[in-house]
């Protein structure tokens, strides 16, 4: 039987090549990498001509992956992360500054959901400005609530009757910040708040309606 070889010579060179790269693996990477290292202002400057010229394509497949892969994309960040602990802060104040309206957004729907902690921000922020100190959290509030039953100390109403009336259970400061009061949960009151409500009585006077 006689074989007859339609490979022509380009083919069966391919094919050489092929199987001396697989068998010597190292060194094609090394030889590449030390290519690489000879040619590395030519290879930058290709792949930014490339990455400017291919940007929208490159940027809807990356987003679209995105999507696609939400758990490795936070796997991958993470990663960045612990490797560049320093980088984070920047990164992020990069990002709020060129997305200063989606930010906006966000917290809006986040403290929208979230009223307790929006408060507990906003007394920080006004203590943190009077020089009172202290902090507290929308935990450590929940807590206080549910020690009085989620009823107003001063007409034990419960949120529920509160409701009817337009009302809502705010934390009051027992000793006002604008009197010198800290910003801790010991000097934190629930008092509703509304129409008529025993929080907007009560202003910035001292009273302590559990011991009273």
């Amino acid at each position: 039987m006689i074989r007859i070889n339609v490979m022509s010579r380009q083919i069966l060179n391919c094919i050489r090549m092929r199987r001396w790269v697989e068998r010597n693996l190292e060194k094609v990477k090394a030889y590449n990498k030390a290519r690489y290292s000879q040619h590395l202002e030519e290879n930058r400057a290709y792949a930014r001509t490339y990455a400017e010229a291919h940007a929208e394509r490159h940027l809807a497949t990356a987003n679209a992956w995105n999507k696609a892969n939400p758990e490795r994309v936070k796997e991958l960040a993470d990663a960045r992360h612990k490797t560049h602990p320093e980088k984070r802060p920047a990164v992020h104040r990069a990002w709020r500054e060129t997305n200063r309206e989606r930010c906006r957004a966000y917290e809006l729907a986040y403290y929208k959901i979230h009223p307790d902690k929006r408060c507990a921000k906003d007394h920080r922020r006004k203590a943190r400005k009077l020089g009172n100190g202290g902090s507290w959290t929308a935990v450590e509030w929940l807590t206080l609530k549910r020690q009085y039953g989620f009823r107003c100390v001063a007409c034990w109403k419960t949120e529920t009757e509160l409701l009817a009336l337009n009302r809502k259970l705010v934390p009051d400061h027992i000793v006002s910040l604008k009197r010198g009061g800290l910003n801790s949960i010991c000097n934190l009151q629930p008092l509703c708040h509304g129409a008529d409500g025993c929080n907007n009585k009560k202003g910035s006077q001292y009273r302590d309606f559990v011991t009273s």
